[in-house]
């Protein structure tokens, strides 16, 4: 009886080393969370051991294995063959791991593996995600259907954004007023980029009209990490002004079709 007890004792006893409780408060900051292409951005894997001495940190991108920190070996750290995936070692140790150049395929859950040493190797992981992502270089472009409006008539009007992985968001106001999106359309470009085409149609009335100029505005958004808006005058009939192809806005009068937008995105991808 004795001896069955001693061997409970000795099994719950080893249980409770190996449990997670050895190793507390695992936690992953990426920082930036999102982050651009070709930039940097590091990894931090923040732990308590209770006292224990530390054996190993692993570091995986999905299911692989890129970076390994062993206390005791020399030199402690290794790196792991991964595509578009670059370490600073320099700057990389036992709690951090900073990439430089990130690509796109970095893109997911990273994962931060922790052992504390022998005899029994507590061990504990945590996954976070990264997005890595390309901002436009350019501001939104806005095409509308006429050059000059008066009370009662139609805008029409299309705003394409320069390219961006995600695609952006876009989003039309008037005078600061929130106006309808009709349609919204993301168009697939080189090198795995994308392009937002959309449209609104609103009718014009009279305050629309009391401050005397009418400002059609185009916000494109991608993340939190854009946002730019595009503002672009409209011209009112009662005080004429000559027809413009292209204003100092980034906006302009043409005929409304599919083929400015190819011409705009070939000459955005240029």
């Amino acid at each position: 009886m004795k001896l069955l007890w001693k061997f409970f004792l000795d099994t719950l006893l080893m249980f409770c080393c190996n449990c997670v409780w050895c190793i507390r408060n695992v936690m992953i900051e990426i920082n930036p969370p999102v982050v651009e292409r070709g930039a940097s951005a590091t990894l931090r894997c923040n732990y308590d051991l209770e006292g224990k001495p530390l054996y190993t940190v692993k570091w995986y991108r999905g299911q692989r294995e890129f970076y390994r920190y062993t206390l005791n070996d020399l030199p402690p750290t290794k790196v792991f063959p991964f595509e578009g995936l670059k370490v600073n070692l320099e700057m990389s140790d036992e709690h951090q791991v900073v990439l430089q150049n990130v690509e796109f395929n970095l893109s997911g859950n990273f994962t931060c593996e922790v052992s504390a040493d022998g005899p029994n190797f507590p061990t504990d992981m945590v996954s976070r995600n990264m997005s890595v992502v390309v901002l436009p270089k350019q501001p939104p472009t806005i095409t509308t259907d006429k050059s000059e409006y008066a009370v009662g008539d139609v805008v029409r009007a299309n705003c394409t954004s320069s390219p961006s992985k995600p695609g952006a968001t876009l989003t039309f106001s008037l005078n600061n007023m929130v106006v309808p999106t009709n349609s919204e359309r993301k168009i697939a470009v080189s090198r795995g980029l994308w392009v937002t085409w959309a449209s609104t149609e609103f009718k014009l009335f009279h305050s629309n009209f009391i401050d005397g100029s009418l400002y059609l505005h185009c916000l494109a958004q991608v993340t939190d990490l854009y946002q730019h808006d595009t503002p672009f005058k409209l011209d009112n009939l009662k005080d004429p002004i000559p027809a413009r192809v292209t204003s100092q806005n980034s906006g302009s009068y043409h005929k409304l079709g599919i083929i400015p937008i190819v011409l705009q995105v070939s000459m955005l991808l240029m």
